[in-house]
């Protein structure tokens, strides 16, 4: 595909320009203020330069027309410029209302990127420009696309070129000189732009901060990180609140603004800028590692940069918070993540959440109803207290919590009171036996469950890995082919920013994939025996437990308590777990041979004990084998 996608159309009419016609010429200034093209001429002395240019050479100037409206900010630029010398500074501005003057702040290496140049051209190719006057060539363009479009409008008569700091003959061999000139100019940003971002690399490799800002952090003499002293010990507070108080953002902005964040932080226009959620959810506050003394830089062409650093020689990095808290806060937000997708309480719910022994959704009818969790008289017996600081957990009584039904027919509904439940709950635990011959089964299967998963596992990964890999191929071909969509225009640039988009929707997807099927590193066999010992304990533990502990006994165990309408309760285990319990009082054991679909695949050693057992009730004792543990 062609590099230049905007063409000229070349046309031989009457209207091109004669050999010894001297047209009206606009002037063009130009000074980037996206990056520094280290220029040496502002643009009013460009102005100027080309008015002096013009006057000394006899150039015929084209005047100010509609399609040039006059800026405000060369004006002022001017005053700035000419404070020593207002007489002067009138003449340029007289000069530059009157004179077809357009003037530019953006930078040229990118090609069809400048707008006001972009319609230059485009009154040129309609005859309403026929002349163009520049400070230097590199101010009309820094890129050979435009360079060379340029060339082709001067080639064929469309427009004459006249430059102060350059001499330039409308010939085959002044042609070829500007054509160098333009490409010199290409070389000279890019190797600018490669110099200024292998210093600003090695800066950052240093640990200085070159440009960086980082809240809660100034910088010394060296460009070193330090802790700002009124704003770190706010930042460190604000962290804490995140991660042992667990508040909210707006809750945590709140109090940063009334310790002052607000009163000594100020934004670009010199204004008081407070603290938001969502400017702490913009910056990643969260979740940026340099937190904990990791800095990274991402550059924009392309790579980035990772330094630890707590590990630099002289360098004594002071971290808001340890690696350890680091650690345990992303724990924490990915939890809150998952907890807000599965569901999204009502404000009154949050409040009472910590002292509802019984999970929402656990307790209900058996025609599928739930019970509504109830505390008398809770605003006169609690809110006092609580406003002495203590938490709701800590000033509601077991003999306060009901769990209220409304709609029993035309009478006055169900209440339990929660000591009915706890009684019947602790009844059920007790009448709880696990063998260890059925652990051994379950272990053995859980066990093959694991590898299976993880081989799994590991196949898609290698999978996903691949499809990562070759997607990405694609697009960097992608790319070449189009030189990264430089020049496009119209439908041809709305295309292709249609097929990137779909490329880096694509592979955003399998990346995602590929972290929920991240390898699982965690020791499965050791948390399945803890398991069973607390199962084997639950009787005790389940007695000696608070209220509010007893509810995360119920949201590991227990699928639902179901009542009817006479008061009648049962209460139901989760299915994964319900292999494992053996009810004594119902007189009923698991039957092996049917309750796993891969119990088949036990070897016959470990077997014939279990179903031995199972007939005989003899006492026997059994190991998994250590092959099958490792």
């Amino acid at each position: 595909m062609s590099r230049r996608l905007r063409k000229t159309r070349i046309s031989y009419e009457n209207d091109l320009l004669q050999e010894n016609e001297d047209p009206p010429h606009i002037i063009y200034a130009r000074r980037s203020e996206e990056e520094d093209e280290k220029q040496k001429a502002s643009i009013p002395q460009q102005i100027e330069r080309c008015k002096i240019f013009a006057e000394r050479n006899q150039v015929n100037l084209a005047l100010r027309s509609k399609d040039c409206p006059i800026d405000e900010q060369t004006i002022t630029e001017i005053k700035e410029d000419n404070q020593a010398n207002l007489e002067k500074a009138h003449e340029l501005i007289a000069f530059y209302k009157k004179c077809w003057v357009v003037t530019e702040r953006k930078s040229a290496k990118i090609p069809f990127r400048r707008e006001k140049w972009s319609s230059i051209i485009k009154l040129i190719e309609k005859r309403k420009i026929k002349g163009l006057l520049g400070y230097s060539p590199d101010r009309l363009s820094r890129n050979v696309q435009e360079g060379g479009e340029l060339i082709q409008l001067v080639d064929h008569k469309y427009v004459r070129l006249k430059f102060d700091t350059f001499h330039f003959e409308d010939n085959a061999a002044g042609h070829m000189m500007l054509g160098i000139w333009f490409v010199f100019a290409e070389h000279y940003s890019r190797k600018l732009s490669e110099d200024s971002t292998r210093g600003t690399k090695k800066k950052h490799v240093e640990g200085k901060a070159l440009g960086v800002r980082k809240y809660g952090y100034g910088v010394d003499d060296n460009d070193y990180f330090i802790p700002d002293e009124f704003h770190f010990p706010i930042l460190r507070k604000a962290f804490e609140r995140k991660m042992f108080d667990k508040w909210s953002d707006p809750r945590i902005a709140e109090e940063m603004n009334k310790l002052g964040w607000n009163q000594k932080l100020k934004n670009r226009d010199g204004q008081s800028s407070k603290m938001t959620a969502k400017k702490i959810s913009e910056i990643g506050l969260w979740t940026d590692p340099f937190y904990y003394g990791v800095f990274q830089r991402v550059y924009k062409n392309g790579g980035m940069l990772q330094i630890d650093l707590r590990t630099l020689d002289g360098y004594n990095f002071i971290p808001v918070v340890s690696e350890e808290e680091w650690d345990m806060l992303q724990e924490q937000l990915t939890g809150c993540a998952i907890r807000d997708i599965r569901c999204r309480q009502s404000r009154k719910g949050k409040e009472l959440d910590p002292v509802k022994p019984i999970p929402d959704g656990m307790f209900k009818l058996k025609d599928g109803h739930g019970f509504n969790f109830t505390l008398p008289n809770r605003r006169r017996d609690f809110e006092p207290k609580l406003k002495e600081g203590k938490s709701l957990a800590d000033v509601v009584n077991p003999t306060q919590i009901r769990y209220r039904y409304q709609n029993i027919g035309k009478g006055k509904g169900l209440e339990f009171k929660w000591s009915e439940i706890d009684t019947f709950i602790a009844k059920e635990f007790q009448n709880i036996e696990i063998s260890e011959e059925d652990y051994q089964a379950y272990l053995y299967v859980k066990i093959e469950d694991i590898k299976n998963t993880r081989q799994q596992r590991s196949n898609i990964l290698s999978t996903l890995r691949l499809r990562i890999g070759k997607l990405n191929k694609e697009r960097d071909e992608f790319y070449d082919q189009t030189n990264a969509g430089i020049g496009l225009t119209g439908k041809q640039k709305d295309f292709w920013e249609k097929k990137d988009r779909i490329f880096e929707a694509r592979i955003k997807e399998l990346e995602a994939q590929k972290l929920e099927i991240n390898e699982d590193t965690r020791d499965i066999i050791a948390e399945e025996r803890n398991f069973f010992d607390l199962i084997r304990n639950l009787p005790v533990l389940w007695e000696k437990s608070s209220y509010v502990q007893k509810r995360e006994i119920l949201e590991i165990l227990v699928l639902n308590i179901t009542s009817d309408t006479k008061k009648e309760l049962s209460i139901g285990i989760k299915p994964e777990l319900a292999t494992l319990f053996i009810r004594s009082g119902a007189g009923c054991r698991i039957d092996f041979e049917h309750f796993h679909e891969n119990f088949l695949l036990i070897p016959k050693s470990i077997l014939n004990p279990i179903l031995k057992f199972q007939k005989e009730k003899a006492p026997l004792i059994l190991e998994a084998p250590e092959s099958i543990v490792a």
